[in-house]
């Protein structure tokens, strides 16, 4: 149970996230989720927990590991064994999902795409995870059984982690930036790194690399109007574009059908075919050499993802 104490507590298993998101969690900034996700989230959380008891199964009887499961955790309401890291500056807080003697067991599930990530690049694709086990080995002093289970297919892979992938030293390293600006009262800078693309972190508010804080300035009823001047200018776009896209995507569905093939890649498109529908967006390595490095650059930056704001236009009786 985590006594109470005058210094920030940080979560282990959020310990290698973005340092800006964790500065806001540092700060109490509160999370900016419409219903829909919240719920999406909670009903993650709790998949995760059922698929882990399923995983602890799997890794005694698939796998020959004797597993000691670990107590329900009535203080912070949640199952796991407690842990505690005082790093001075801050207490690390997590719950290890289980043990095999002498190691213990750390238990992960993902998509079939976020699984192909996993095998292909490890922990190199999930720096947060890395930190997390690397502060259950530092805390428990022993290896980890590393369990990553393929949710679409049930395939599981199991690996011996026998040194921690990351120092204490290097994680309150890493810590420090956010501990520094919630020590300051404000938000840690914006990485924006490929594993941190601005974004991505639930806790919107002051993510977006702008000066714009946890206090936007209020824009003026002139700049409103333009805005909405400038939305509908784009809808009217987005009809004209349909009337182009539309009709392409069944050329190209047609095409995938009759050739037998699943996807195509040509002219900076990619397209796949999914059951009845297809997908189309930009293949990557084609449009970043048919752009050229600088227009590519420039390109990246303006699809990265932003906040999301519902418009009905009145006037247009939608």
């Amino acid at each position: 149970m985590t006594q109470s104490v005058n210094k920030p507590i940080i979560s282990i298993s959020s310990s290698g996230e973005c340092p800006r998101a964790a500065s806001a969690r540092l700060l109490g900034t509160p999370e900016v989720l419409d219903a829909t996700s919240k719920a999406r989230l909670e009903r993650a959380a709790k998949e995760g927990t059922r698929w882990e008891a399923f995983v602890l199964e799997d890794l005694q009887t698939d796998f020959g590991y004797t597993i000691v499961e670990t107590p329900y955790c009535e203080p912070c309401d949640r199952n796991g064994h407690h842990v505690e890291l005082d790093i001075g500056s801050a207490l690390l807080v997590g719950h290890i999902d289980g043990f095999a003697p002498p190691a213990l067991v750390e238990v992960k599930t993902m998509s079939r795409f976020q699984y192909e990530r996993w095998k292909k690049s490890g922990f190199d694709a999930f720096k947060k995870y890395a930190f997390q086990v690397s502060l259950y080995m530092i805390a428990m002093n022993c290896p980890a059984v590393y369990a990553v289970k393929n949710r679409d297919t049930g395939e599981i892979d199991v690996t011996t982690i026998d040194t921690p992938p990351f120092s204490m030293a290097e994680i309150v390293n890493y810590l420090g930036d956010a501990l520094r600006a919630n020590a300051a009262g404000i938000l840690a800078e914006c990485p924006e790194t490929e594993q941190y693309p601005c974004g991505f972190c639930y806790t919107k508010i002051g993510t977006v690399p702008v000066a714009r804080g946890n206090n936007p300035m209020q824009p003026t009823e002139a700049e409103v109007a333009t805005a909405i001047t400038n939305w509908r200018a784009g809808k009217a776009l987005e009809l004209e574009a349909a009337r182009l896209i539309d009709p392409a995507k069944a050329t190209l569905y047609d095409y995938l059908e009759t050739s037998g093939q699943k996807n195509i890649s040509t002219n900076g498109v990619h397209v796949t075919k999914v059951g009845d529908s297809i997908i189309t967006g930009p293949d990557k390595d084609l449009l970043a050499a048919a752009l050229g490095p600088e227009e590519w650059a420039k390109y990246q930056k303006e699809t990265i993802r932003k906040g999301y704001v519902k418009i009905s236009d009145e006037q247009a009786g939608t």
